[in-house]
């Protein structure tokens, strides 16, 4: 039985006791940095979806009627389509009955 242990096993014994809550630390961090990350590219996908959908809906009600939609309502009631207010913010612009309108599509919190 050893009475006195020297500094360095001391120290030693301390890092080996420490080694397991810093891994689990690193890996918890990966962890978190990976699910922001991935938020981030689901919202900037939904964003840009919502704006193609926007787009291709606008030139299909053209090539159906002949004139581009008055308000971003005539389109979403007439194709169903549906987005979070919450999370995205939607400028739609007529320029005119034959001009395309311009549409905006704007993640609330800037980030995509």
């Amino acid at each position: 039985m050893k009475l006195y242990t020297s500094r360095k096993a001391r120290i030693w014994h301390a890092v080996k006791l420490c080694l397991p809550v810093l891994f689990l630390a690193v890996c918890l961090g990966t962890f978190i940095v990976a699910i922001r990350r991935t938020g981030e590219d689901t919202l900037k996908k939904q964003q840009e979806t919502l704006s193609q959908t926007l787009v291709k809906s606008a030139v299909r009600t053209y090539a159906m009627t002949g004139r581009y939609p008055e308000s971003l309502a005539e389109i979403t009631a007439q194709y169903g389509i549906s987005y979070d207010p919450s999370h995205f913010v939607v400028e739609y612009l007529p320029s005119g009955a034959n001009l395309f309108p311009q549409i905006y599509v704007i993640a609330i919190g800037g980030k995509p």
